[in-house]
């Protein structure tokens, strides 16, 4: 394990080494210490997810609520997504423990290339949602839409660490910046009133 790039050649694996207690604590470092190497914290705005449910309520839409939902869980562990452990070795004198976090390039370039067109695709039906008769639901179809692409900027920031070539394989619909304003002007149209 002093020379991972020997046995997974930098030009097809992220590596990353681990040190600790147990296993699960080497590995738990490893994958942080890869997860270093993309510079991006994965992070999920639960409150949007949360508003949408709340204002979709009792509509016909749980198909698209579930499909909501497993992509929030999915891109709580964006990072360590394809993250194997092929190495792993116990010092015999001091007992700490050390893993191995590889990440195969090849393979996590295709799983990011098919999330972020199904990202597209999902990001295009809330928008679709956004023209609505109230203020409400095109927030919460609009705030969505934000999750979302959100979720499809942060691949786009790891696919250019994995294999920047391979973003030219993805066009995407909807510019981020621009949704997050429209999501801005949704938000002024809703009004309120205290009793």
């Amino acid at each position: 394990m002093e020379n991972p790039q020997l046995k997974y050649p930098s030009k097809f694996y992220l590596t990353a080494v681990g040190e600790g207690d147990t296993l699960q604590t080497a590995e738990t470092v490893a994958a942080g210490n890869l997860a270093r190497i993309f510079r991006t914290d994965i992070v999920v705005d639960e409150r949007l997810t949360e508003r949408y449910y709340e204002l979709i309520g009792k509509q016909n839409l749980y198909q698209e609520q579930s499909q909501l939902d497993r992509h929030v869980d999915m891109s709580t562990s964006m990072s360590l997504q394809n993250v194997q452990y092929p190495e792993r070795y116990t010092d015999p004198k001091t007992g700490r423990v050390y893993a191995l976090a590889a990440l195969n390039r090849a393979e996590t370039v295709t799983i990011y290339v098919t999330r972020l067109k199904e990202n597209d695709e999902r990001t295009g039906r809330f928008v679709a949602r956004s023209v609505a008769q109230s203020p409400a639901m095109t927030y919460a179809a609009l705030s969505a839409a934000v999750a979302v692409s959100t979720d499809s900027q942060q691949l786009l920031a790891q696919l250019d660490v994995l294999y920047p070539a391979a973003k030219a394989q993805v066009m995407m619909q909807y510019v981020h910046d621009d949704l997050q304003q429209r999501l801005a002007t949704a938000a002024g149209a809703i009004g309120f009133s205290v009793e």
